[in-house]
């Protein structure tokens, strides 16, 4: 894939990693050209298109496989890019599962490492039961409280005793309920965070139906509750965690109207257009908070690089972030 990014003219050889690694694109079309190009009589372009196009693909498909098996529509959604290579493929995937706008978040391209860094510490312990909470038969709610509140107090010594043997001072141990919810014998389940750590009464439990109709029409559409068939409860979670100081993300709703010198330009290729593209090459330190460039455009980062696609506009946040968004969507 880099090699295809190199030729397509997304990356600078001489500034891959902030300059830290020389890559060298006559090699980049040198192996693009012995493995593809003689076996298929593509131009070396063309096979760069060509491999971009697969990668793409293959992540569109497998964010479309993820959101839309749980009943929601990926073109509902904002994309959030992050990773060294994320904000270069962004557009190129997102486009093809119609998502039109993508969050580039602050320090992408350690995005992840930042998230595993200032994370809660936490260990989550769960059971499987089966617990009907609304019997459309009898239409009766749930009176015996006993299982429900004993499981959760089994779950919660579980995951205490693991933080307790990780050195946690046992007054900062806090803990939430979580229940995986269905409607009778339905396949889909429905997670719901629980407001109530044990059910004490008749309303708690009528609060917790309420709950679960609410997140199941928000996923599958008002009107697709089904409370004919029972509700009941498949799985009880509970996690236990301690809070740690992390590390704070501004957030920027700044417009700038300042135009944006770029650094220089150089010829990349793209998907629909004929022939290549002049790309103007931005610096991220020279975007002001809230400007905004048009593609296509490549900004450069010394751990990453955004590529704007001609349909697109990138918007500049604080800390590195940015927003991409096509030129149809306000």
């Amino acid at each position: 894939t880099t090699d295809a990014n190199l030729v397509l003219g997304y990356l600078d050889e001489k500034n891959y990693a902030g300059g830290s690694i020389k890559l060298s694109k006559r090699r980049a079309e040198r192996s693009i050209r012995d493995h593809i190009c003689e076996h298929t009589g593509l131009s070396v372009e063309e096979a760069a298109l060509a491999i971009r196009r697969k990668v793409d693909a293959n992540m569109a498909d497998a964010i479309f496989k993820e959101v839309a098996v749980k009943g929601y529509d990926p073109s509902n959604f904002t994309l959030l890019s992050y990773g060294g290579g994320g904000p270069l493929h962004a557009c190129g995937y997102a486009s093809k599962i119609g998502i039109k706008k993508i969050l580039i978040p602050p320090f992408s391209a350690v995005f992840s490492s930042l998230g595993a860094g200032s994370m809660n510490q936490l260990h989550i312990h769960e059971r499987s039961l089966y617990l009907m909470l609304y019997d459309s038969l009898e239409r009766k709610v749930l009176q015996d409280f006993t299982d429900f509140n004993a499981t959760v107090d089994q779950l919660e010594v579980l995951g205490r005793e693991d933080l307790l043997r990780q050195g946690v001072d046992p007054k900062d141990i806090k803990s939430r309920v979580e229940l995986d919810m269905r409607y009778g014998n339905q396949l889909a389940q429905t997670a719901v965070v629980s407001p109530v750590d044990r059910i004490q009464s008749d309303q708690d439990v009528m609060t917790l139906l309420d709950l679960f109709s609410s997140n199941y029409e928000n996923r599958f559409g008002k009107g697709s509750a089904a409370p004919e068939a029972g509700i009941r409860v498949n799985v009880i979670r509970v996690v236990s965690y301690v809070e740690h100081e992390a590390i704070k993300l501004e957030t920027s709703n700044a417009t700038s109207d300042a135009k944006v010198a770029p650094i220089s330009n150089r010829d990349c290729w793209f998907d629909g257009t004929d022939g290549s593209l002049n790309t103007n090459v931005y610096n991220v330190a020279d975007i002001p908070e809230g400007a905004s460039i048009d593609g296509p455009a490549l900004v450069e980062t010394p751990h990453t690089t955004y590529l704007v696609y001609p349909d697109w506009s990138l918007t500049m946040g604080k800390q590195g972030s940015a927003w991409l968004k096509q030129h149809s969507v306000n």
